[in-house]
């Protein structure tokens, strides 16, 4: 990659991870689910997340992810200030959540690709931002 859109790249990907969002507290929306299975994993993942990624200086930057689940097919929207929204496509199975959202930095694209683990009602997992390597990342409900 050259400098200039190496240098791009990590700006756009500094500027997802530095943003902070205060999130609406919508409810979870129904399950479309019907296999008991699956409308349980529904109920757990579907709805709002707050996502906490840390940054320089050791401070946790926040997003907001919206899923919705269709058998194991995820689609919704990660927000962030610096970002807006962009759509999420992925995949949810055995308590795995799978997702990538696409940044646009204009005459190129970078995908970050996630993968979390929903366990006692918390999202956790590695996002991989291309040869950037990988950030851990920690998804939890807002507080209601």
């Amino acid at each position: 990659m050259k400098r200039p859109m190496y240098a791009a790249a990590v700006l756009a990907v500094a500027a997802l991870l530095n943003t902070t969002l205060a999130a609406t507290q919508d409810k979870p929306a129904p399950t479309q689910a019907k296999d008991p299975k699956v409308a349980a994993e529904a109920d757990s993942i579907e709805g709002k997340w707050h996502l906490t990624m840390p940054r320089m200086g050791g401070l946790a930057a926040l997003s907001v992810l919206d899923l919705k689940l269709t058998g194991k097919k995820i689609t919704g929207t990660l927000q962030s200030v610096q970002m807006g929204e962009l759509p999420v496509k992925g995949e949810f199975s055995n308590n795995k959540l799978k997702f990538s959202i696409e940044i646009n930095m204009g005459a190129q694209s970078l995908f970050a690709d996630f993968e979390g683990k929903l366990k006692d009602g918390e999202l956790n997992g590695t996002v991989t931002l291309g040869p950037m390597g990988e950030v851990e990342w920690k998804g939890t409900r807002p507080e209601k």
